[in-house]
């Protein structure tokens, strides 16, 4: 056998191993991403009322990695989305949005606003083995600050407050980043 069909033969069964594990994770991926948006839709979210039944439901069915996946940027056709987590970074360092701008975005700052908190009561139900003096009770504290802050972030947006919403979106970066520094190893 030549060596281009070995490396021809050895391609194509790369392919047929890796290729549907990649779609799968698309869907899988895609799946959470429907959850936890119906989730955020619901009743009440944007005062941080979550529905806890269906977060326990998503909370067993996919896993903490599963679901901070939705931070991260996503790759849709033609779409620059830097993802949600440099979307709260940059709404929270750089100078307020303008009015106008704010009033352009506001159906996708609530519903970045709302993720968040549908988020924050997802993580609860999954903490970390607990560390020297760092426990559920302090995951859960993280998640209850990242939750305040976007409340304050979806009050902000339907106010048209930009300074509110740059103080609420650094708020919530600063809940994530304390949380990440605390467990993440």
């Amino acid at each position: 056998m030549s060596r281009f069909t070995r490396l021809v033969l050895a391609g194509g069964v790369l392919a047929v191993a890796v290729l549907p594990g990649l779609v799968l994770g698309q869907g899988a991926a895609d799946e959470v991403a429907r959850k936890v948006a119906d989730l955020a839709n619901g009743k009440g979210v944007e005062d941080g009322k979550v529905d806890p039944k269906k977060a326990d439901e998503i909370g067993k069915k996919f896993d903490l990695d599963e679901l901070m996946h939705l931070y991260r940027p996503q790759k849709k056709a033609g779409a620059k989305d830097a993802g949600i987590e440099v979307r709260l970074e940059r709404l929270g360092s750089r100078a307020p949005l303008a009015p106008a701008d704010l009033a352009k975005e506001q159906a996708e700052l609530r519903r970045i606003a709302r993720l968040n908190i549908a988020m924050a009561e997802l993580a609860k139900r999954h903490p970390p083995k607990p560390k020297p003096g760092k426990g559920k009770k302090e995951w859960d504290g993280f998640a209850d600050e990242m939750k305040k802050a976007s409340v304050e972030m979806h009050k902000a947006v339907e106010k048209g407050d930009p300074a509110g919403l740059k103080r609420a979106a650094n708020n919530v970066s600063g809940a994530c980043a304390k949380c990440h520094e605390a467990f993440r190893d």
